[in-house]
């Protein structure tokens, strides 16, 4: 875990910085080569793409994921790539009609981060390129995998006008076809004794 700190003092010919953590105000003696550089803003604004961090590395995107997470705003870019937190929670307004419609037609970007944005750019690729189009879902296991698929295919029944009533026959397809394609590839985790190490498509 990374904590943030001011750098009191480096000795030669440095490899050992002495630090104050911000938290306590307790000093401590680290290797150079455990510390990263951060941009502290006063303001508590986050960056909805990682790529826009001033110093992009592993603590500072820890950092941006763990202050969005606190704010319910579970989704985060890291350039056209969609990261995602599980809340383990439901966050109002977040999904549905309104929000497709929302997401519909718009470049990765424009609007916050959503997997809608993301199936969008594929949906869209697809119609105008008419080449197919595949969407990876991986996470380990309980990180929300089956969720987000379901979240992706309502934006796409939304986006090429299918009833819901159809939409959902394809939903529980392709759901129940899942637990044969787990059946080539599992492992017990210690969230899940029946883990898939498949992605989701």
């Amino acid at each position: 875990a990374f904590s943030a700190a001011q750098v009191v003092s480096v000795d030669r010919p440095g490899d050992v910085a002495e630090v104050r953590l911000d938290s306590t105000g307790l000093s401590q003696r680290v290797p150079c080569s455990e510390l990263r550089h951060r941009f502290a803003r006063e303001d508590g604004a986050t960056s909805q793409d990682n790529t826009s961090l001033v110093h992009m590395n592993d603590a500072t995107i820890l950092e941006n994921l763990q202050s969005r997470h606190a704010m319910d705003e579970i989704y985060t870019y890291t350039a056209s790539i969609l990261l995602a937190m599980n809340p383990y929670k439901d966050i109002r307004g977040l999904y549905g009609e309104d929000q497709c419609a929302k997401y519909k037609g718009k470049h990765l970007g424009a609007l916050p981060p959503h997997p809608y944005a993301i199936a969008d750019t594929a949906y869209r690729a697809l119609v105008r390129e008419q080449r197919n189009q595949g969407l990876l879902i991986s996470g380990e296991s309980g990180a929300g995998k089956t969720e987000t698929a379901k979240i992706v295919m309502q934006f796409i029944a939304f986006a090429s006008g299918a009833s819901s009533g159809h939409a959902d026959s394809i939903q529980d397809r392709i759901l129940q076809a899942q637990p044969i394609l787990e059946s080539f590839g599992n492992a017990v985790t210690m969230r899940n004794s029946n883990s898939s190490r498949f992605g989701k498509y």
